[in-house]
């Protein structure tokens, strides 16, 4: 957290999540130390939305927020692929890639 530059991997997150974990004014590892009363404001706002729709402005109003005036840099989105081979099932890909799970995989 004092280092002029850093790299950090945050993983597949929901979106409160992904906008909360390293961004709010109060966030363990906000590492960019940008803090906003307004950003923090939205995303209270966004969680006690009821409509999706309406709640999706309100995230996208954050996000922008963070894309013109934020401290961070996203350089990519990964994609990531699940298969596997015939005969073989039972396998879920997680929501976590950090975390794969293949307990359930069965293969004939």
């Amino acid at each position: 957290m004092k280092q002029p530059f850093s790299v950090s991997n945050w993983g597949m997150r929901t979106t409160p999540a992904a906008l909360s974990v390293a961004y709010r004014k109060a966030a363990a590892w906000n590492e960019t130390h940008w803090y906003r009363d307004d950003y923090d404001a939205l995303l209270d706002q966004a969680a006690a939305t009821i409509d999706p729709d309406a709640r999706r402005k309100i995230y996208q109003e954050a996000q922008r927020l963070l894309a013109e005036e934020g401290g961070v840099i996203i350089p990519m989105f990964a994609s990531f692929v699940a298969a596997s081979r015939e005969g073989c099932s039972g396998y879920t890909p997680a929501s976590d890639h950090n975390r794969p799970d293949f307990t359930m995989i069965v293969c004939e």
